[in-house]
């Protein structure tokens, strides 16, 4: 059977034991818990691509951030690329087993590392919440953006409560009309073409991520380096 979206080939893994928790101590990886691996994923689940990214010049900023609506139901989804790295970021309400369970959200982390295992970042939460309150807000206020619907996709398998597929992914676009009106307004000016580095990213966990060069609006590719900190 065909998995068709990146939130779709998340939970494959998902059901396949192929996203794993890693260890504080050393980074070592570890099987994800299965009362995590059996919820139900089957969500609505949102494509950003990279309109989450601060540094990418399409980046949806924070003029879509108007009040703090991420504690809307329903569950959700978001998948996004930072710095060509993929997210997904994860919405829950009414989580049992939670050692605080009540009826607020509850956050989760993953991320896509380069040999194709997802890993559980929750250490990453301080630093990327306000994306998913950027992503809730803009979903709210929907006039920067444009929505496309995919249809259903299918699940090589299954587990006790997410059926053979999940909702297909809603691509998030820029509304072109508005965002060129934004550039050509005063408030900011298009971006002139340039060329993102190659780098990696080193998680909390000691793991390091390496993060592709990429082009910003035609800019030549160049070389790779090293961020030390």
């Amino acid at each position: 059977m065909i998995v068709e979206s990146t939130y779709s080939r998340f939970v494959a893994d998902m059901q396949a034991g192929l996203v794993c928790g890693v260890t504080t101590e050393d980074g070592q990886r570890f099987p994800i818990k299965p009362v995590e691996r059996n919820r139900s994923w089957d969500m609505e689940n949102y494509d950003f691509g990279d309109l989450l990214d601060p540094l990418h010049s399409d980046f949806l900023g924070l003029q879509s951030l108007r009040a703090s609506t991420f504690h809307r139901r329903p569950d959700r989804a978001y998948v996004c690329r930072l710095s060509g790295t993929t997210y997904l970021f994860v919405k829950r309400f009414d989580v049992r087993g939670h050692h605080d369970d009540d009826d607020d959200a509850r956050f989760y982390i993953y991320v896509r590392c380069a040999d194709g295992i997802w890993e559980s970042a929750d250490n990453l939460l301080l630093s990327y919440e306000w994306l998913i309150i950027l992503a809730d807000n803009a979903l709210a206020n929907r006039q920067r953006i444009e929505v496309q619907q995919t249809a259903r996709c299918r699940l090589p398998s299954r587990t006790v409560r997410t059926p053979g597929s999940v909702q297909g992914a809603t691509v998030i676009r820029l509304n072109q009309a508005i965002y060129a009106r934004h550039n050509g307004g005063g408030h900011g000016s298009e971006k002139r073409p340039h060329v993102r580095r190659s780098h990696t990213r080193r998680l909390r966990s000691g793991r390091t991520i390496p993060v592709r060069a990429s082009s910003i609006r035609g800019g030549s590719r160049a070389g790779s380096y090293v961020v030390k900190k």
